[in-house]
């Protein structure tokens, strides 16, 4: 099952150990852990949504977008990823 990535701990250690995937307007950060569960967490900039309503809808759609994906599934162990959703202008 997958969780919310909330250790501020984790959340350090992908952005500075953990390698990444570009793809379109969104950035995925990750990093294996090699522990026993698979979490995620989202970011939205506030520079490129100034308004909380838009990136807070954004946020739900991609967390809801990332729990009912069937390829969730096929995520190692351990591996804990942040999606980042960066429009270019």
């Amino acid at each position: 099952m997958i969780k919310p990535l909330k250790s501020e701990k984790k959340i350090e250690t992908i952005f500075e150990k953990g390698a990444h995937i570009k793809e379109g307007a969104v950035l995925i950060k990750f990093y294996d852990f090699k522990d026993d569960e698979v979490s995620f967490g989202v970011s939205i900039p506030k520079k490129n949504f100034k308004s909380a309503v838009s990136r807070n809808r954004i946020k739900r759609q991609l967390r809801e977008l990332v729990r009912n994906s069937p390829d969730i599934k096929q995520i190692k162990k351990g591996v804990s990823f942040f999606i980042i959703y960066i429009i270019i202008w």
